[in-house]
């Protein structure tokens, strides 16, 4: 049983999905500080995707929900980023 269920509502197997996410990680050091969401604790995450020059963040996390995007970033929930991945399903 998952550890994870709204996460194997929306992709199946999603401790599966997390060994895969491990193996496919990039480990990167921000070389910038930001100060721009409700919850400063969730500026690192915006940090680490400015350094790895993310394409997207995936959250359910509301206050970085609504920033939108942030330098090119996307911020999406996982339901709108696997449409993204297949958008006719």
């Amino acid at each position: 049983m998952s550890s994870y269920p709204k996460l194997q509502a929306v992709i199946g197997d999603a401790d599966e999905f997390i060994r895969f996410l491990a193996l496919a990680a990039v480990v990167v050091t921000p070389t910038e500080t930001v100060a721009i969401c409700r919850d400063p604790d969730d500026d690192r995450l915006i940090e680490a995707a400015l350094a790895a020059r993310a394409d997207a963040i995936v959250t359910g996390d509301q206050d970085l929900l609504t920033l939108g995007d942030i330098a090119q970033i996307q911020i999406l929930t996982p339901r709108k980023f696997l449409e993204t991945l297949h958008p006719n399903t």
